[in-house]
């Protein structure tokens, strides 16, 4: 099994404020360093702050609500609930759980 140097990245969770950091590289590749990666929906900085997920997450909710509020604008209150509850409430509880 091969492994694809070029669509490789790291990552890494230390508490040092100044760390001596050597490039990693397989074969002759080197992998570059990143600081925050999407996995399984939840964005992960190197510090795990958890900010930018939070970030993202509040913004695709926003852009969401902004979309209901143009489109159901004159129904009545249970018709607006509906696509709440189902559109923009899981959004924001997806990975709620970890968060803590």
């Amino acid at each position: 099994m091969e492994l694809n140097a070029c669509k490789c990245e790291h990552m890494l969770f230390l508490r040092k404020r100044s760390p001596s950091i050597h490039p990693l590289s397989i074969h002759v590749t080197v992998i570059t360093r990143t600081t925050e990666d999407k996995c399984l929906g939840v964005v992960v900085d190197d510090v795990l702050t958890f900010n930018s997920h939070v970030a993202a997450i509040t913004g695709k909710a926003s852009s969401r609500l902004g979309f209901l509020r143009r489109n159901v604008q004159t129904s009545s209150q249970t018709v607006k609930a509906m696509p709440y509850k189902q559109l923009i409430r899981p959004q924001l509880k997806h990975a709620s759980a970890a968060l803590d």
